[in-house]
């Protein structure tokens, strides 16, 4: 939908971040002077990274699994991470190593940094 009709995109786009701020209690003001930054809100088109960086703002805390999902799919937000780089996927559960350890193919200590299949 992003680019068959800007000004609607724009729109829902605008409506999408106000509705995040107010479930999140934040004062009309508040949300007014974060939607007149360049950055958030540009003059010119969106992009897809103003469009997932956002959505990752207002889902981080309720749904973080697809938070993440858009990230490790799209690289926005662009982060820095002083550990290393972010992780590529999430690590096996105990117990798969426990009662399953045959196969399993990576250990623990290199789970993250390995790429699924279809991010290779």
């Amino acid at each position: 939908y992003l680019g068959s009709n800007m000004a609607t995109a724009k729109q829902y786009y605008t409506a999408a971040i106000t509705s995040a701020m107010e479930r999140w209690g934040v004062d009309e003001a508040d949300i007014d002077a974060f939607l007149a930054n360049e950055e958030v809100l540009p003059a010119g088109d969106l992009t897809r990274e103003h469009i997932i960086t956002q959505k990752y703002l207002a889902f981080w805390l309720y749904n973080p699994v697809e938070a993440f999902n858009d990230f490790r799919r799209t690289g926005f937000p662009e982060m820095t991470n002083v550990i290393g780089p972010p992780p590529h996927r999430f690590p096996y559960p105990q117990s798969e190593y426990d009662s399953n350890s045959e196969n399993v193919p990576l250990g623990p200590e290199t789970i993250y940094s390995v790429k699924l299949w279809w991010a290779l």
